[in-house]
């Protein structure tokens, strides 16, 4: 079976999770709804994430994010 499938980078991982902590969202499924905005998805170049498919690459991602994190805060 050939199926499409859509590909969350590392990097508009990141962007997505800059954008909820800027904008204050409480959760993954806020993070979600937010590609009701058409000009957020065109930002970062998706159309849609569910949130499952948010947290499954937070879990595969944990590490570089965490590295990303502390860089940033001694900047």
């Amino acid at each position: 079976m050939d199926k499409y499938v859509k590909k969350l980078t590392t990097l508009q991982l990141v962007e997505l999770i800059t954008f909820a902590q800027l904008e204050q969202l409480d959760g993954l499924r806020d993070i979600s709804n937010s590609f009701h905005d058409p000009k957020f998805s065109r930002a970062i170049n998706l159309e849609s994430f569910s949130f499952s498919q948010i947290s499954r690459r937070l879990r595969e991602n944990i590490m570089v994010l965490y590295t990303i994190i502390v860089v940033i805060s001694y900047i």
